[in-house]
């Protein structure tokens, strides 16, 4: 998840507690049973599925694309500085 930095600075000036709601012991536990939404799912019907929503496949390769152009833009800026 990417969090812009005005967010960030509000995150860390705030004084109220955050409850905690999800647990990634229990999360990891479920992925590794193969128990993804209440049921067992396999890389195939993934697959399938995934590429039956075309809002998914687009919106994946549209955030994968804007993170290589920015890791790309980054690379750029570091070697120009080195």
């Amino acid at each position: 998840m990417t969090i812009p930095p005005p967010l960030l600075d509000k995150l860390g000036a705030s004084q109220e507690s955050v409850p905690k709601l999800l647990d990634s012991s229990l999360d990891a536990a479920a992925c590794e049973d193969g128990n993804i939404e209440g049921g067992s799912m396999s890389e195939k019907t993934f697959r399938m599925m995934m590429n039956a929503d075309v809002c998914a496949t687009s919106k994946l390769a549209e955030g994968i694309n804007a993170f290589v152009t920015e890791t790309e833009k980054l690379v750029s800026v570091l070697s120009e500085q080195l």
